[in-house]
């Protein structure tokens, strides 16, 4: 009888970030939406520092951080219930990240530090692993939707506190390889973010030519008073 595994995480990382105050930086409000519309996320389990790459942007603003110490990836037999997700958190990473005017230095080792959190979530799905092919090797891939929602926590260089909040979705791909013993094991897992889609023209124009339909029937249905 083949087993069924349930392989299951969640992503959540906290990288630490240095603020660097720009000049004529703009003002800030209490929380501040920022939609992710483009970019990616991937992370190699298999690696041995287990990098991600968060690099996405969105209207006036882009993030680019690299991550260390991420998750390991975990080994299977036969069929297996996969939610692609990766849950990880690391105090080590590097790069920038831009909102506004406002310029956020990313460092290993901060005196003033800022968090990233981020969550990935993914429908999970039962899958398969192919069979290894003449010369005993093999590897497969799969596809999935997903949704995203995080936080970035910032402190300036002056005690001025930021909060951001981070939403976006898109479509996701994970990949497995054949370990010598016949079990398979996850080497990536990537997120690629799209902009949310937008309604076409022919859906708006039905939509209004409802609602002017409904307004003209309300109004002929409105009752006229009698002349005096």
């Amino acid at each position: 009888m083949k087993r069924v595994v349930l392989v299951r995480c969640a992503a959540i990382i906290v990288v630490p970030l240095v603020i660097v105050s720009s000049a004529g930086a703009d003002p800030v409000r209490a929380t501040e939406l920022l939609r992710v519309t483009a970019g990616s996320f991937v992370t190699n389990p298999a690696n041995d520092d287990r990098e991600g790459f968060f690099n996405v942007s969105g209207a006036d603003f882009n993030i680019g951080v690299t991550t260390f110490r991420g998750p390991a990836g975990a080994s299977f037999e036969g069929p297996v219930i996969f939610e692609p997700s990766v849950s990880f958190s690391t105090d080590e990473a590097s790069g920038t990240v831009r909102v506004g005017t406002r310029l956020f230095e990313v460092s290993p080792h901060s005196g003033n530090p800022v968090n990233l959190s981020l969550s990935f979530a993914s429908p999970p799905q039962l899958i398969t692993p192919p069979p290894p092919d003449e010369f005993g090797s093999g590897g497969f891939s799969i596809e999935h939707p997903f949704t995203f929602a995080g936080t970035l926590l910032a402190r300036s260089n002056t005690g001025q506190e930021f909060a951001f909040n981070l939403t976006g979705q898109g479509r996701g791909s994970s990949g497995f390889a054949l370990n010598s013993d016949g079990s398979f094991f996850l080497v990536g897992i990537g997120f690629d973010f799209e902009a949310a889609p937008v309604p076409e023209p022919g859906t708006l124009l039905l939509l209004g030519v409802t609602g002017a339909a409904g307004a003209a029937s309300r109004i002929r249905r409105r009752p006229v008073a009698p002349r005096p």
